[in-house]
């Protein structure tokens, strides 16, 4: 019997379906995300006997889940780590590993067009063009400006 993996992340191989090869191919059993949204607790507690591993994105994994699964090891997509218990993790025997870079340059990207949207005024525009409607704005450019990054982590080091 193949042991099973619980793909928690919705977005987990949505764009490359390597990663997710590279799990069946290895001989594990994978188990979508039945709900293509952030699990619950309860879900995750209906979802994990049996599966010995998650490929987590935001979903709770606490001491009780973890204590209710047979998990024995748990991959955070993405960075940051507040929803997993991390000392309940090593109380249980359950590896931990993150991808604290994987986001950084998507996450960085969307900063620099968020400021570029914001500048030319583009969400408000696009709203006028939805309500059939056409008020021209004239929006200004980042050239020139002084552009504060709060927090120089991994992310606003990028961004700069």
């Amino acid at each position: 019997m193949n042991e099973k993996i619980l793909i928690g992340s919705s977005s987990f191989a949505a764009l490359n379906y390597t990663p997710k090869q590279k799990l069946i191919d290895a001989g594990l059993q994978v188990i979508d995300n039945p709900f293509k949204r952030k699990l619950t607790k309860e879900e995750l507690i209906k979802l994990l006997p049996g599966v010995i591993g998650v490929i987590a994105g935001l979903e709770p994994l606490d001491r009780e889940v973890m204590e209710k699964s047979d998990l024995k090891v748990i991959s955070r997509c993405g960075s940051g780590m507040s929803n997993v218990d991390e000392e309940a993790a090593q109380d249980l025997g359950v590896k931990v590993y993150s991808t604290p870079e994987a986001p950084v340059k998507a996450v960085a990207e969307l900063t620099i067009g968020a400021m570029l949207s914001l500048l030319r005024s583009i969400p408000h525009m696009n709203d006028d063009l939805h309500a059939a409607g056409w008020s021209k704005k004239i929006g200004t450019q980042l050239h020139g400006k002084i552009v504060a990054i709060i927090g120089y982590g991994r992310i606003g080091s990028y961004v700069a």
